[in-house]
């Protein structure tokens, strides 16, 4: 077995010091509406947009990054990113009107849509493709722990503090990163950087852009056939359809979908795109469940996700070393496997009005399934890759994560919009929701079924 080395463990470390942050600040300000609206004299629906202009700045941004890494280096693109990340949570913990803080977070936003695929591509360039997963397991980490992390430290801070205090955390987080970032990270050298794809980046960003905020429009709305649904959705996906036939014909597009071909991304991603939204789309639930269908508070909510966040945690720590000894397909089946039994368990119990520590117990399953799915298939997907196309599959990972992610959730609040028929949730309405996660993983251990099987060795017997 190959052991991964020091240096490595280290830009690891560090990246996921800068990642905690992004994911950290995805879900915070939900958390902080109530005291927003009050301290800037704002309505629900403007205060809405502070969470809004930061996802929607992740992804129209995130499609650029494995140009900005072949121009600028991955080091500096870093840094750089890491910089605008900063300077938008302290502009945002100053902002003085519910405006500029919708402006600087959308800062925060562009800087964060940097930070993940330029932060997954060096650090798959600092191992070999035997050792992948083990450092993806420590890169995880804040993709399992932040959405867990902020609602429950936020609402903390928020009560403790006040809502500025969610943007100054980043800062000590921030400068910490950054110092270590440029002290650990190795100089990258710049490449023969194509052109900037002007007609790729005036159509895949905006479209990306329109077809989030239009999922975002639905899982307000409820409704599919809605016009503020049905307008942004379906412009956004003409955007992509004229991206991918121009991607597919020029030779430098902004987001190469040739890499598709590579057998190992192409199963991976398959298999993400729906677990992924099985996954992210299922964290709204449980939170209404709690404090609408059972009437209970914001902190009980957060603190039923705690032992699904350490499950995930340490079951990323397992997984992704498993998966670099025994082939990425036997762990992923395992993952799916567990997670459908998670949401179909949570599904089943949230019907029933269980108690919740039979809740909690149960939903611990889903972190396991999602710890021993998601990073094993981004660890094993970009093995085989030459080291120079690593920022380009991690910019496609990252991208399809984010709208996935997007898709699952507006699907989810849509049932659960429409089983409630108008009124507050009830249990019943919440389990039956649970159903969309439980098909959308149903889908994923499907596609998991046709990942490659690990090559055998083959063992010559002496005559």
């Amino acid at each position: 077995m190959v052991c991964m080395d020091t240096p490595a463990r280290r830009i690891a470390g560090i990246v996921a010091l800068g990642s905690l942050m992004t994911m950290f600040d995805t879900t915070v300000t939900a958390i902080a509406t109530p005291a927003l609206t009050r301290a800037l004299h704002a309505d629900l629906p403007t205060v809405a947009w502070v969470t809004t202009a930061y996802m929607l700045a992740l992804v129209a941004v995130m499609p650029t990054a494995a140009w900005a890494v072949a121009r600028f280096g991955d080091r500096r693109t870093y840094l750089a990113a890491l910089g605008l990340f900063l300077a938008g949570s302290a502009a945002a913990g100053l902002a003085w009107s519910v405006g500029s803080l919708i402006g600087f977070r959308a800062l925060q936003g562009v800087g964060g849509g940097l930070l993940a695929p330029v932060g997954m591509a060096v650090t798959l360039r600092s191992v070999t493709d035997e050792n992948r997963g083990r450092v993806m397991a420590v890169f995880g980490l804040p993709l399992f722990v932040g959405p867990v992390l902020g609602p429950t430290l936020g609402g903390a801070l928020v009560d403790g503090v006040g809502w500025r205090s969610l943007f100054f955390l980043n800062i000590p987080i921030g400068l910490a990163a950054l110092v270590l970032a440029a002290r650990y990270l190795p100089p990258n050298d710049r490449r023969a950087a194509s052109p900037l794809d002007i007609r790729g980046l005036l159509t895949l960003s905006p479209g990306a852009v329109l077809v989030v905020f239009g999922l975002s429009r639905l899982g307000t709305d409820g409704d599919p056939t809605s016009p503020s649904v049905l307008a942004p959705a379906a412009a956004g996906l003409a955007l992509i359809g004229t991206f991918v036939a121009h991607a597919l014909r020029t030779p430098h597009p902004l987001l190469d979908l040739r890499l598709i071909a590579h057998p190992p991304l192409r199963a991976a991603l398959r298999t993400l795109a729906p677990f992924t939204a099985a996954y992210f789309g299922s964290m709204l639930a449980l939170p209404v469940y709690v404090q609408q269908a059972r009437g209970d508070s914001a902190t009980l909510a957060g603190t039923l996700t705690i032992g699904q966040a350490l499950a995930s945690a340490v079951a990323l720590q397992v997984a992704t070393r498993l998966a670099d000894r025994i082939g990425t397909r036997r762990v992923v089946l395992v993952g799916v496997s567990t997670g459908l039994a998670g949401f179909a368990s949570v599904g089943l119990c949230a019907a029933a009005s269980a108690p919740y520590p039979a809740i909690a117990a149960v939903s611990v399953l889903i972190g396991i399934g999602a710890g021993s799915t998601m990073m094993p298939l981004i660890a094993g997907s970009t093995r085989g890759l030459a080291p120079d196309r690593v920022a380009g599959a991690s910019t496609l990972i990252n991208t399809n994560s984010q709208l996935f992610s997007a898709l699952g959730a507006a699907i989810l609040a849509t049932v659960m919009t429409s089983t409630a028929g108008g009124a507050h949730h009830t249990p019943g309405s919440v389990g039956l929701a649970y159903l969309v996660p439980v098909a959308l993983a149903g889908v994923a251990l499907a596609s998991a079924l046709r990942l490659p099987s690990p090559a055998r060795k083959r063992v010559t017997v002496p005559s």
